[in-house]
């Protein structure tokens, strides 16, 4: 059983994929930023996942769609004066992509 309280993926090497593009967000996580007027949504991303630390992590839940599989849980960064929630996690079938289900205000209804 994975331990909830740390990260079930490196941070650096994330951030690595989201900076190289190979991240997907669903229409969930694309919706709240564009909903909530940013309009380059893959840089937004970048920049999210950039001001990721240790320190904002939060969570490691096994996804319920997706039994066996684990996301990581962010929250707290600050971006564009904005304090974010994410939820991801990385499909490593085929080429390694970041999978972000979750990319929105902290505290916000998503």
């Amino acid at each position: 059983m994975r331990d909830r309280r740390k990260p079930t993926y490196d941070l650096v090497e994330v951030r690595t994929l989201v900076g190289q593009g190979r991240a997907m967000l669903s229409g969930r996580a694309r919706s709240w930023p564009r909903n909530h007027g940013w309009l380059d949504i893959d840089d937004l991303l970048v920049r999210v996942f950039d001001a990721m630390g240790p320190e904002s992590f939060y969570k490691s839940v096994e996804l319920e769609k997706r039994p066996g599989t684990y996301a990581d849980v962010y929250k707290g960064m600050v971006c564009d004066e904005t304090e974010w929630y994410v939820k991801f996690f990385v499909d490593e079938c085929g080429q390694a992509t970041v999978q972000v289900w979750t990319l929105c205000e902290n505290g916000s209804i998503h």
